[in-house]
This record gives C-alpha cells, sequence and structure tokens, in this order.
C-alpha cells in the first residue's frame, strides 16, 4: 500500500490508521511494505494527485495486489479467487472499523435540519 506525505503532522498519522487496522486483519498485507511518499514519478497518479486538491481531512492510498502470490515469512501463497475474496472482506472490514473509530474521536459536523414544506404543515427531518 501507498500513502501520501504530508506536512501537517497530524495527518500524517491519521494517514497510518487505515494500513495499521488493515495489518490486523489480513495477512496478505504487511505494514512493513507500506510506503509513504511523494516521488515525482508518481506525482500524476490518482493517489497523489487527488490527495493535492481535495479537502485536508480526505486521505488517499493505493493498494497494490500481486496476480501471483503473497509472502508470509519466508513462504509464498498463490493467490486464489476465495484468497482475492477474503482479501476485498478484510479492506471492508478495515474500512468499518476505520470509520467507527473517526466517529468516536472525531466530533461530526452538525448540519441544521432541513425544512420540507408540504401542504398541511412544515417539519423537519
Amino acid at each position: 500500500m501507498y500513502g501520501n506525505v504530508y506536512e501537517e503532522e497530524d495527518r500524517f498519522e491519521k494517514q497510518a490508521i487505515f494500513p495499521k487496522l488493515l495489518a490486523q486483519y489480513a495477512e496478505d498485507f504487511s505494514w512493513n511494505q507500506t510506503s509513504f511518499n511523494k516521488d515525482a514519478v508518481k506525482a500524476g497518479t490518482g493517489r497523489r494527485s487527488l490527495g493535492g486538491c481535495l479537502q485536508p481531512r480526505t486521505l488517499c492510498y493505493t493498494l497494490e495486489v500481486s496476480f501471483f502470490s503473497y509472502t508470509i515469512g519466508s513462504s509464498h501463497s498463490p493467490y486464489s479467487e476465495d484468497s482475492y475474496l477474503r482479501l476485498g472482506k478484510n479492506v471492508a472490514r478495515t474500512f468499518l472499523d476505520y470509520y467507527n473509530l473517526q466517529t468516536t474521536t472525531v466530533q461530526p459536523t452538525l448540519l441544521s435540519p432541513i425544512q420540507v414544506q408540504s401542504d398541511e404543515q412544515s417539519e423537519d427531518i
């Protein structure tokens, strides 16, 4: 997995949370292989471009997965359809945990209720 490098320490620390969570779920994902960079060669990639133009709370990653195998220790395990499905489930589980963690640590911005006008009355949604 690749992530961006940010000047703001808080944003950089938040960038590391998702890959650390994924490493807890997916045996075929390695936190040690995660790289945070701003290589000039990658300047035109979606991760680098979007990371520079979206809101500061938005984090962008690149997840690369081999078509052949993954390594655990010195052992190579071939990928199969089932192992790709398992990785997808682990990524989804990581998103759930990540956003549950974020909602408990970050106060969400409250929006005012939408006013809906009906013929009989006005009510808040």
